[in-house]
């Protein structure tokens, strides 16, 4: 798939499974689609990050811990294999 295929694909179609490259197996699933058809959040396993925005060439991710301190975190679309 190309990396415009595969942006498209995470940001609207619900449900979605992926995985990253240099995270094994274990698969990502972005979901959570807001009022206007785009997904808010990445989770793995009990983890969820939620997403800032989507850029031509990554994802910028960001969440909170319990101390309200900030992470972000940015995946590329060249990482990214969506799981069939």
């Amino acid at each position: 798939m190309t990396v415009k295929e595969i942006r498209n694909a995470l940001m609207t179609v619900e449900k979605i499974e992926f995985t990253l490259l240099g995270y094994g197996e274990l698969a990502f699933t972005a979901c959570c689609l807001n009022y206007k058809g785009i997904n808010g959040a990445i989770t793995r396993l009990y983890s969820q990050m939620n997403i800032n925005k989507f850029g031509p060439t990554c994802i910028t991710l960001y969440t909170f811990d319990m101390m309200g301190n900030k992470t972000t975190a940015k995946i590329k679309y060249t990482d990214v294999t969506i799981v069939e």
